[in-house]
């Protein structure tokens, strides 16, 4: 949802460990950024503290897919319409609304924001 939505949302909750959808990892002990560093130095610690191989650290883990897509529009004057309409198709999932529109399911989530160039 955005770096720095998800780092609000850390210290809100004071959480102590957090990520974005691009992987960086951002943990607090040592600071607010993501830091790809980071997530090698913790993911060989885990490795290390459990006697786990790689494989075997990766396979203990959800597996999770991201698909990206882009929709290309004329008139920016219906993406409120859009998003609403996106909402309605999932009414019993949680919505969020302070980066673009989540949508947050028992089985996954999407996320729909508008980009002008």
């Amino acid at each position: 949802m955005g770096e720095v939505n998800v780092v609000l949302k850390m210290k809100e909750i004071s959480a102590v460990i957090g990520g974005e959808g691009n992987g960086g990892i951002i943990y607090p002990e040592l600071h607010y950024g993501r830091d790809a560093l980071v997530g090698v130095a913790l993911l060989l610690t885990s490795i290390a503290e459990n006697g786990l191989s790689m494989t075997a650290l990766k396979d203990s883990l959800p597996k999770y897919e991201m698909s990206k897509d882009k929709i290309s529009l004329e008139n920016f004057d219906r993406v409120p319409e859009i998003l609403e309409f996106a909402i309605g198709l999932y009414p019993n999932a949680t919505i969020y609304r302070n980066d673009g529109v989540k949508i947050d399911l028992d089985q996954g989530w999407i996320h729909l924001r508008q980009k002008q160039y």
